[in-house]
């Protein structure tokens, strides 16, 4: 048993490591990720992740963050314009 786990272990482990965004466009605190993804059908398709965070001082560590400061709205269309541009010099 203690095998089987640690086999299930080390392939998430693998995987993990192999799902990497393709390109990351980042400013300050925001950054927007691109995924390939494959279809059912086996054709391939870009998917976006937004990410934002926050310095806690309590903590001293960055921490995942829901909501945007108007700096962080304004680095957010930036990131999305990139990603957008990527997009239109590397078509799906």
């Amino acid at each position: 048993m203690k095998k089987e786990k640690n086999q299930e272990i080390k392939e998430f482990k693998d995987k993990k490591s192999i799902n990497r965004p393709t390109d990351k466009f980042r400013i300050g605190t925001v950054a927007v990720s691109k995924w390939l993804n494959k279809s059912k059908e086996g054709n391939e398709f870009n998917t976006f992740t937004i990410d934002i965070s926050y310095f806690d001082d309590k903590t001293g560590q960055y921490k995942p963050a829901s909501a945007f400061s108007k700096n962080q709205l304004v680095n957010l269309k930036l990131c999305v314009d990139k990603a957008l541009i990527s997009e239109v010099k590397c078509p799906d």
